[in-house]
């Protein structure tokens, strides 16, 4: 909203006048001249296209991370994507699944795999490679309620990976197995992390 308003104020947007807004409290917004309008393609594409990079940079920084058993590496990129996209109500498990879900679906090499049955229960996300047998990931994901109960649920989820037996499957199959516990409370991540194979 403080950008638009910004464009709006310094005349890089004008109000529509051949069509108002649906809604008394909206003002429909154009671009005034062509001028300005190269302006937006030249800036705005830019700015687009810098934004996707650095994600992807991070995004990729995070799968080789979670690859190679650096916790605190992607501990930290997860707590920052954490930071930018989560509401304080946004607080229950379903919710830091899905979160995690979707910032691991960005690699198209991997196969995800959520709740499903794997040795005696569900894991929360199994993730592995879709042509290779390089590696396989489970991840087991717990809420805590502040962030001194953080590091407990960790080891929670890695005794419930190892007692449910999830990674029992990915270690017959692939060449290297690691096995994650993810604790979220608020807007933080902990994580710890054990290499099987």
């Amino acid at each position: 909203e403080n950008l638009w308003s910004v464009l709006y104020l310094t005349g890089y947007l004008t109000r529509d006048r051949e069509r108002e807004a649906e809604r008394e409290d909206c003002v429909r917004l154009v671009i005034p001249n062509r001028e300005v309008r190269d302006i937006f393609v030249k800036k705005i594409q830019m700015w687009f296209s810098e934004k996707i990079k650095s994600s992807a940079d991070v995004l990729n920084e995070m799968y080789h991370a979670l690859v190679c058993g650096e916790v605190e590496t992607a501990e930290r990129i997860i707590s920052d994507q954490l930071r930018y996209t989560i509401s304080y109500h946004d607080q229950k498990e379903d919710f830091y699944h899905g979160f995690l879900i979707g910032l691991l679906s960005g690699n198209k090499d991997w196969k995800l795999i959520s709740n499903r049955e794997m040795g005696l229960g569900r894991s929360d996300i199994v993730v592995r490679e879709y042509s290779r047998r390089r590696f396989g990931i489970v991840i087991e994901i717990k809420r805590a309620e502040n962030e001194i109960e953080m590091n407990r649920k960790c080891e929670e989820a890695l005794q419930q990976i190892q007692d449910k037996r999830y990674a029992e499957e990915l270690v017959e199959l692939m060449d290297t197995v690691w096995v994650y516990g993810i604790a979220f409370a608020e807007k933080s991540c902990r994580m710890k992390g054990k290499k099987l194979k």
